[in-house]
């Protein structure tokens, strides 16, 4: 073999092992990494995505309480006594998320976390009690709240009804609706108006789940009895309002 030749095949074969041994030396890089660094990082990964969760849950349920907090204070007929009550709910969940938010802050390990983030969950029950009892509280209040305004409203209508008889005209239907809606309203606030004291005092820890169900149940029942009774007493408005016009002038 020509000196030539000998030295081409000398170049080529410097220039594969200069281009290989990049890619062997970092492939021999990456098998020496230690197995345990490898599963370390992993592991660090998996608890802060796990710590990054259960902070979210913990500041949606404080924003959670923030909007109730609003509901309540804004309430038309929330009573003094209910809206001290909810407001002191609202305090002890807020202190315990917040503390929970430092708990989980300082966690180190998946165990750690499983018994940190579960408790903070168990001891505000925010959608599970706070929320559905705060509706109810204010729901039942409201009840009462219509109720007396009601109250008002069927006394001016029976005063006209009265005066209508007075002048000749048969008032015996939308006399029948009155008492009709007037019944109705009065069995709408015995049934609701008396749910909040069933669940104001309903806390983490207390049987709350069937008090709930049945307090959703009777403000259903209430709703339906103030619909017919609505329904009932805007037909009394429009017989008077109708004689009225029939008559010429106000009655």
């Amino acid at each position: 073999m020509s000196r030539t030749k000998k030295t081409l095949i000398g170049l080529v074969a410097a220039s594969l092992l200069v281009v290989a041994f990049p890619v062997s030396a970092l492939a021999q890089t990456e098998e020496q990494r230690p197995r345990a660094e490898v599963t370390d990082e992993a592991r660090h990964d998996r608890l802060e995505r796990a710590k990054r969760y259960v902070t979210n849950q913990i500041e949606r349920r404080l924003g959670t309480i923030d909007r109730l907090t609003g509901k309540v204070t804004s309430a038309r007929f929330v009573t003094d006594d209910h809206e001290a009550s909810l407001l002191r709910d609202y305090a002890a969940a807020i202190a315990i998320l917040i503390a929970g938010l430092d708990s989980v802050a300082a966690v180190e390990t998946m165990e750690e976390l499983r018994e940190v983030a579960p408790a903070i969950f168990e001891d505000t029950l925010v959608y599970a009690l706070l929320s559905p009892k705060t509706h109810a509280v204010v729901a039942s209040d409201a009840v009462v709240g219509v109720s007396d305004h009601f109250t008002e409203i069927a006394a001016r209508l029976q005063d006209a009804l009265d005066r209508l008889a007075e002048a000749g005209i048969d008032i015996a239907d939308a006399q029948a609706d009155l008492d009709v809606a007037v019944d109705l309203v009065a069995e709408a606030e015995a049934a609701g108006g008396g749910v909040a004291e069933t669940v104001i005092g309903l806390q983490p820890g207390n049987e709350y789940k069937e008090p709930l169900a049945e307090a959703r149940a009777t403000l259903r029942r209430t709703k339906s009895l103030l619909r017919d009774a609505r329904g009932l007493t805007k037909g009394v408005i429009r017989f008077i309002r109708s004689v009225a016009v029939d008559q010429g002038g106000e009655t």
